[in-house]
């Protein structure tokens, strides 16, 4: 059903045509592993995705979010959900992508400090944020040591 605001739709539409061919270039196996110090950059594009107010843009974000962490830690290989294939620690993970440390932990804190406000509702954004840091924490065990990115996931995930 076409949109009354006609500004809008013409300017998600190149946003959203971007982000799926980031998502295509992500899963090309032709390009393997020639990709890989581009995947702090679709993560990023990704998460800040994750905050626009338009259906079409979460949507092709959660997509490609999808397909990096495909990228970063393969294809599940077996049915056990505890298996450690599949993984990587959260120190590893942070030498392969230095700059998703710091983005993450700001993402995570802006979000966290919102559902702190006076507010206190919980907006869709935060939601995908708490179910991306979620599914980095099920599969990036942080060595045991604290962080503040583990800190702050465990604060908007409770």
């Amino acid at each position: 059903m076409p949109s009354a605001d006609r500004n809008t739709d013409s300017s998600t539409v190149p946003q959203v045509h971007a982000l799926n061919i980031l998502r295509a270039l992500y899963r090309d196996t032709r390009l393997g592993e020639n990709i890989i110090p581009f995947v702090s950059d679709g993560m990023q594009a990704a998460v800040l995705g994750f905050t626009s107010p338009v259906w079409a843009v979460r949507n092709s974000s959660t997509l490609l979010f999808s397909t990096l962490i495909t990228r970063i830690f393969g294809v599940k290989k077996g049915k056990d959900e505890h298996s450690k294939k599949n993984r990587m620690t959260g120190r590893e993970f942070f030498t392969r992508f230095p700059a998703l440390y710091p983005f993450l932990l700001n993402q995570l804190e802006e979000a966290a400090a919102t559902v702190e406000s006076d507010s206190g509702q919980v907006s869709y954004t935060q939601s995908l944020l708490a179910a991306a840091g979620a599914q980095l924490t099920s599969t990036l065990p942080m060595d045991g040591s604290s962080s503040p990115l583990g800190f702050a996931l465990l604060h908007l995930n409770y």
